[in-house]
């Protein structure tokens, strides 16, 4: 398998110019791809090359303006945003954060609260959250990746409208309030908590995708969204001592076990 990185520039409008086809990462670049998180790529570059700048000195490689894709045989195997980078014993270290992280620490700054009042009295459906908060960030100035959201719906409602309760107890009246799912501007600080929160209590699984146009000119980007869970249980499949696994991975005795 042979792989190459693509170095490409977010221009906060939805495109992207690659910038350079085969950035010369070093072989300790590594990928991680995890569900519910975003995708993880690190790597090197060593310092005698030179030509990562454009015609007018300006870096190829900029922090949250850049964007570097691992390709394998041809797809798109996982991406990210340059989200660090500096010069270790003289080699330019780079961190990257995938798509999917693009909430994390980002407030929601709509005047007016999702969903609009009157809010649905038995509640909303969890992935128009995730849509939601994907809409507003790619609303905002030079704020938009081209990020696609699946359509996926779960039929399940989250949330419930205001009420207030009281039941009796026998140390007395016990008050409770229900509150509703809302994004709300003066309490919302964190929209990528807020996309965690709606993922665990669901539950649902996202994880990002990234693949090439027809022309092979700009990269499409994908949040996939699966209900309850990403793939299935296997019931087909054995791990047999000497068959096809060659040593026990763990032995724990009874006394051990707590």
């Amino acid at each position: 398998m042979t792989w190459r990185y693509i170095a490409a520039r977010l221009n906060g409008d939805g495109t992207e110019t690659i910038v350079h086809p085969e950035v010369p990462l070093g072989d300790d670049t590594t990928i991680k791809f995890s569900n519910n998180a975003p995708t993880e790529l690190s790597g090197s570059i060593s310092p005698e090359i030179l030509d990562l700048v454009d015609d007018t000195g300006r870096p190829l490689i900029e922090r949250w303006a850049s964007a570097i894709y691992a390709e394998a045989d041809g797809e798109i195997r996982g991406g990210g945003i340059v989200v660090d980078d500096g010069v270790e014993e003289g080699t330019l270290k780079l961190d990257c954060m995938g798509f999917a992280g693009y909430p994390n620490g980002q407030p929601y700054t709509e005047a007016n609260s999702w969903p609009p009042n009157p809010y649905p009295v038995n509640g909303i459906e969890p992935t128009d959250l995730i849509r939601e908060v994907w809409r507003h960030l790619q609303a905002q100035i030079r704020g938009n990746l081209n990020v696609n959201i699946d359509s996926l719906r779960t039929g399940l409602l989250v949330g419930k409208m205001v009420a207030e309760g009281t039941f009796d107890t026998e140390n007395g009246p016990l008050s409770f309030e229900y509150t509703p799912l809302m994004l709300r501007w003066f309490e919302t600080f964190d929209l990528g908590d807020a996309v965690s929160n709606i993922v665990e209590n669901t539950p649902l699984d996202f994880w990002e995708e990234h693949s090439w146009n027809e022309n092979r000119t700009q990269v499409e980007h994908f949040i996939r969204l699966a209900y309850p869970r990403r793939g299935a249980r296997r019931q087909d499949h054995k791990f047999t001592v000497n068959e096809n696994i060659e040593s026990v991975i763990l032995e724990i005795s009874d006394q051990e076990y707590v």
